[in-house]
């Protein structure tokens, strides 16, 4: 094989994008056969009750109504969600944390009861959108209201109700991190305390969620808009006990995942159960409102903070005690957490740290890894901190940085704590200090005078600095594989278990085999998300898929190139 040079780190037309431009790229809904049914969801409107009772009789005589499914008939059949495989913490990070966890299985349906606004209650089956709608506002719910847990002031109060009646109390998790010795109080040293509240946040996708499920030849085919393909199979099978064989799930065009599309949620299992038992194509699209009340949450946290400095600045220790609400569940509630923890250590010389972390259960909509999944928060937190010890001190925010972070006679920094995969972290780069300097010189004292100069009355002018770590693509617990071929026409075919959810995964692809195997880049086709292709995959989050399934790409091109080489020379009896 032969190539026209490095792709790698090179400007490149991009391969994957001028079906999102001129309108031919296929997401969820492009996919819709003519024939097929259509879902809606009967959702409980209060945060918590009692179910008396679910009448769809009137439902089920409606026009164009095929089925209406209830939580206790489906229940029968199919088990509650259950968290994913890798969403559990090897033994040496719970350990060396002190974990405490109460991972839930979620029921896909409601049964006997309901435990935040939104929750699916039942779902009705008709010839189009439309007529589930109407038949599912027909659908009778006898509730009887309760007392309901509405965050982070009140769920560990004493007299709190529980939100899981199976627990003692609404404690999610619960971790502490340590390090160093504790601090003894000076005259010399500067404390300054905070408390810093983060508000629920969400994503949202340009394209809502989104799920279709048709019968093939003896399996079951499932599209979903869904950052995480492999996942979705896994509990897909769990929960209906399935054969994973039989089920091949794919995601095509993703608009938007930001991390609530790297969960897997109730109607992710319905309607492919649905499809199954009808022996149709069954499709469910999420609307905007279905999306604010039902699609995963993130952020809410509260911290309470206490930064100690010397009198030249330099940091001393620092503790924070934080809370996160949860909602009724999260998948990933250890890492979410643990990620908060292990990014409050920063990017500074920190002798002493003193952390504590829990997690607690509402009556608000489940939460998952949204942007960060945790870090952002212990980043502000931090940085604020910092800020406040800097007007305390009478320097600016950019100096008290510069005297407190690594630099190059710090790194490699190891900061003896195990990350969520039991490796040790390390800082692996050169000099942060460098970096920062080289920020702060992009806002010339000149410019900003002039823009202040330029104002207008009632506009303020000003700049912030902060420093954010991230911790991001970690392997060895959550392998990628893929997949490469040498098609009769001369291109090579290269397949991953990832995919895109607006990021340009194909054409990086594509810039690592062409690489590989000295071939152009038009010469390499890639497919992603889709179980078939590859024996085992995860999906798109916490940028890995570069570094992991990227890797996998480089090291399948290169075994197909020795083994190519190989077979040439038998051929030619070299």
């Amino acid at each position: 094989m032969s190539g026209g040079g490095r792709f790698v780190g090179e400007g490149v037309d991009r391969v994957d994008v001028a079906g999102l431009l001129d309108g031919s790229a296929a997401f969820v809904a492009d996919l819709v056969p003519p024939d097929a049914l259509h879902v809606a969801f009967v959702r409980s409107g209060l945060a918590s009750a009692r179910i008396v009772s679910v009448d769809p009789a009137e439902a089920k005589a409606a026009p164009g109504v095929v089925r209406v499914l209830t939580g206790a008939e489906l229940a029968r059949h199919v088990a509650p969600i259950r968290p994913p495989a890798n969403s559990r913490a090897p033994q040496r990070f719970r350990d060396f944390y002190q974990v405490i966890s109460h991972p839930r299985q979620i029921p896909c349906l409601a049964v006997d009861e309901v435990r935040y606004v939104g929750e699916a209650v039942a779902a009705v089956v008709a010839t189009d959108r439309y007529l589930a709608e109407d038949a599912a506002a027909l659908v009778s719910v006898d509730y009887e209201q309760r007392a309901a847990v509405a965050g982070l002031d009140d769920a560990l109060a004493p007299d709190a109700p529980r939100v899981h009646a199976d627990l003692d109390d609404n404690l999610a998790v619960s971790l502490t991190l340590a390090k160093g010795d504790p601090v003894t109080r000076g005259e010399d040293l500067v404390v300054v305390e905070g408390e810093y509240r983060i508000a629920r946040q969400t994503g949202l996708s340009i394209e809502c969620r989104g799920v279709l499920a048709q019968p093939e030849d003896g399996r079951l085919s499932v599209w979903s808009s869904t950052q995480v393909p492999f996942i979705l199979r896994q509990l897909l099978c769990a929960a209906t006990g399935w054969e994973p064989e039989r089920v091949r799930v794919r995601a095509p065009e993703v608009g938007g995942g930001f991390g609530p599309k790297a969960s897997v949620y109730a109607e992710e299992v319905v309607v492919p159960w649905l499809a199954h038992e009808l022996g149709r194509p069954v499709v469910w699209l999420e609307d905007r409102y279905e999306n604010l009340t039902a699609a995963t949450q993130a952020r809410d946290n509260l911290h309470r903070t206490r930064l100690t400095v010397d009198g030249d600045g330099r940091i001393v220790s620092w503790e924070d005690d934080f809370l996160v609400d949860l909602g009724v569940h999260n998948f990933w509630m250890v890492g979410v957490v643990a990620n908060t923890a292990m990014h409050l250590l920063g990017a500074y010389r920190i002798p002493s740290v003193r952390i504590t972390g829990r997690a607690v259960f509402s009556n608000k909509t489940p939460t998952a890894q949204y942007r960060g999944a945790g870090r952002p928060e212990a980043s502000f937190a931090l940085e604020r901190s910092l800020d406040h010890a800097a007007r305390r001190l009478g320097v600016t925010p950019a100096k008290l940085r510069q005297l407190n972070i690594l630099g190059p006679d710090d790194l490699p920094h190891p900061q003896g704590v195990p990350y969520r995969d039991g490796v040790d972290v390390v800082y692996d780069g050169r000099d942060y200090a460098r970096v920062l300097t080289a920020a702060l010189d992009l806002v010339g004292e000149d410019d900003l005078a002039d823009l202040k100069r330029a104002a207008l009355p009632h506009e303020r002018v000003g700049f912030g600095v902060g420093v954010y770590m991230e911790a991001t693509a970690r392997g060895p617990a959550e392998p990628e594989t893929a997949r490469v071929r040498l098609t009769p026409t001369g291109t090579l075919a290269v397949a991953t278990g990832t995919g895109p959810s607006g990021q340009a995964h194909r054409t990086v692809f594509a810039q690592v085999a062409a690489d590989a195997a000295g071939v152009e880049l038009a010469g390499v086709e890639v497919t992603v998300a889709d179980t078939d292709a590859v024996p085992q995959g995860l999906g798109s989050f916490a940028s890995r898929s570069a570094v992991v399934a990227g890797s996998a790409v480089r090291l399948a091109v290169g075994q197909a190139v020795d083994a190519g080489r190989a077979a040439l020379r038998e051929l030619l009896g070299a």
